[in-house]
């Protein structure tokens, strides 16, 4: 089973060094890219590998998220949330409000709802994306959360900060559904994609696969390059995770799932 590596030696790794934040949106196969030092943004063409615009930042981006539509870009600073729309050119913000100490952004899979985890990571907020207000709030556990993810029906993910546990809520009801432990691999990064299935990025190196219940199906081990965890979303079925090869080069590698399996491309 072999990766499809549609993005290594692109221009991503020429324009944006060491991408630490990425989402993506699969009807334009496009992604939006934040630096390693959080001061620079690009629109980027994953299927071309290509730098379509890029943005400068006079703060630190923490976190962001693109639209469904391929039009919005859902922007998360340490001080407060923008929405921007996506022009020819770059990007033009149309919405902005205070968020306390936010870590993660995350539109819902219709984008009709988005959540922000804030607080440094103690409490998400829900908010309906037409009119830009609050409609829930979940108080999280007592450590730290990080990397926000939706599943299609209408549940949150989001792991603890040291990497251990993965929870899930209900958004509407807030009620905790099911969490995820592991006493020896920690969850780098992950992804929510179709059936509520969960793919894992862990530390040991291992891409893992997960039913709605988290309860581990399959999992693949990756020998050529180090997994550092920088990107792991989806765009329906397509998995980036962000890689090094030991060369010191990064690359983002893009897997292809169609159901629990990993194919070739």
């Amino acid at each position: 089973m072999k990766s499809v590596e549609l993005i290594e030696k692109s221009s991503l790794d020429r324009s944006v060094l060491k991408p630490s934040i990425v989402s993506t949106c699969s009807s334009h196969h496009t992604a939006f890219v934040v630096s390693d030092d959080r001061s620079t943004g690009a629109i980027w063409d994953y299927m071309r590998g290509k730098i379509l615009s890029t943005i400068s930042f006079q703060d630190k981006v923490s976190s962001t998220s693109f639209h469904p539509s391929g039009r919005h870009v859902l922007l998360g600073f340490p001080d407060r949330l923008q929405i921007c729309n996506i022009l020819f050119d770059g990007i033009e913000c149309v919405w902005e409000a205070k968020a306390r100490l936010c870590v993660d952004v995350r539109f819902n899979i219709s984008g009709n709802l988005f959540a922000v985890l804030c607080s440094s990571g103690l409490k998400i907020e829900v908010f309906d994306f037409m009119y830009g207000k609050v409609i829930n709030t979940i108080d999280c556990v007592d450590v730290p959360l990080r990397n926000l993810r939706w599943s299609e029906n209408c549940s949150i993910y989001a792991t603890c900060e040291e990497g251990y546990h993965l929870y899930k809520w209900d958004a509407l009801t807030r009620e905790k559904n099911s969490v995820f432990s592991s006493s020896t691999a920690q969850v780098i990064g992950y992804t929510v994609g179709r059936h509520c299935s969960v793919t894992m990025v862990c530390n040991d190196n291992a891409i893992k696969f997960f039913d709605e219940d988290l309860k581990c199906t399959s999992y693949i081990q990756v020998d050529d390059s180090l997994m550092t965890g920088c990107v792991c979303v989806s765009t329906d079925d397509l998995v980036f995770v962000g890689m090094r090869r030991r060369d010191n080069v990064n690359f983002v590698r893009v897997y292809t799932i169609t159901g629990d399996s990993l194919l070739d491309h």
